[in-house]
């Protein structure tokens, strides 16, 4: 039975993935939220290790449901994964000599062990495309050679294609190469391989692509502008005006929302990106645009809020109401939270620290901002006639 109509079966008939003596557990936690466990016996020893995946515990949303599919496929094919590696005498890869490690083994086995977040959904998409690329080809990682890297790193470019049909944009294929870079650098570092192999072979350049965002004139037009959608509508504006992410408004209780004497208005919650614990100060504009608060504390702030496939048809409908030549998406309204604040000012440390960045170098995608507001200040000083 091919792999993902087995998964479609166990999953119809059970709250578990079962298949020998592995199966993913379901373990509750609070917040509405899943973790996902790999269970199984080995050499008569139980063992349940996390996965560092997440599903939401009573999903509502379509949004929600399909992202909890997409979680349970992944860890599926984890669990297959590890039931090949039993079979094959490979479970730990300690066990093996370098001589015998599979260069596909050795990144799956990477790919299971990073943590949760964004990161670990990329180092499972490269090693997807790495298996696609190898098509079968079993390669030992210590006689990777530099030619093999540089096909990939065309094959990345070029060949692959994603379900969408669409090949992989540029910046997205250098991120993934630079994890294959990374793999290795590590079985470097873990005497697999003999040289650092990754020095000899160049980064995926990336480009800088500006963010498409709107000004404090524009925000002012949509706000007095009728949309379609009277939720999407309050949604982009509170994006626009705290810097939230759609899937953190959408799951949005009045919980979330504090307010202390020195903090004032703030939102304290967990990003969905980055599986972080985050508190955003918000302003009175973002907290009335709300309404008032209700007596159950539990409800969500944007009731009835979903996920469309529409909502960018709607936005750009209502754009060109506003008399707004830009092609915005949803996620617009967080570049202009961040670009408005830089224009304002504000810090780039800080609002990396508002917009929940690990790495301030996410935010200097915003840098360009800068520029031309230094451009602008200089302009200021024609002052003779």
């Amino acid at each position: 039975m091919h792999e993902y109509a087995l998964y479609l079966l166990l999953i119809r008939y059970s709250n578990k993935l079962l298949l020998m003596n592995a199966t993913i557990l379901h373990r509750e936690l609070k917040k509405n939220r899943t973790s996902l466990l790999l269970d199984y016996s080995l050499n008569g020893k139980r063992v349940q290790e996390t996965l560092q995946m997440y599903i939401t515990t009573k999903p509502k949303s379509q949004i929600e449901k399909d992202q909890n599919r997409e979680v349970l496929q992944k860890a599926e094919l984890v669990r297959l994964r590890f039931l090949n590696k039993v079979m094959d005498n490979r479970h730990d890869i300690t066990d093996n000599s370098s001589n015998k490690i599979l260069l596909l083994k050795y990144f799956q086995h990477l790919a299971v062990l990073k943590k949760k977040g964004r990161s670990a959904l990329t180092w499972h998409s490269a090693v997807l495309i790495l298996e696609e690329f190898l098509n079968g080809e079993q390669i030992l990682l210590k006689r990777l050679k530099e030619s093999h890297l540089e096909k990939l790193k065309q094959y990345m470019l070029n060949s692959y294609i994603k379900k969408n049909g669409k090949k992989l944009a540029p910046n997205t294929a250098a991120l993934y190469f630079s994890k294959i870079k990374a793999g290795l650098n590590q079985a470097y570092q873990e005497k697999l391989i003999s040289f650092k192999i990754s020095d000899n072979v160049k980064s995926l350049p990336k480009k800088n692509i500006p963010r498409k965002y709107l000004t404090i004139d524009e925000i002012l037009k949509l706000n007095s502008t009728d949309c379609s959608n009277q939720l999407l509508k309050k949604a982009f504006l509170f994006s626009a005006l705290t810097g939230l992410r759609w899937c953190d408004i959408e799951k949005l209780t009045w919980n979330d929302i504090k307010y202390s004497s020195d903090r004032g208005n703030f939102i304290e919650f967990t990003q969905k990106k980055t599986d972080s614990e985050e508190w955003v100060p918000i302003s009175d504009d973002a907290f009335n645009l709300l309404g008032t608060r209700p007596d159950v504390n539990g409800e969500k702030v944007i009731v009835g809020l979903s996920y469309s496939p529409h909502f960018k048809a709607i936005i750009k409908k209502w754009l060109n109401k506003a008399n707004i030549a830009k092609e915005i998406t949803f996620h617009g309204a967080r570049h202009t939270y961040a670009t408005t604040l830089v224009t304002k000012g504000a810090d780039l440390f800080v609002i990396s620290k508002m917009l929940g960045h690990k790495d301030i170098r996410t935010t200097q995608i915003y840098s360009h901002v800068i520029d031309k507001t230094k451009v602008d200040a200089a302009k200021l000083l024609n002052i003779f006639e």
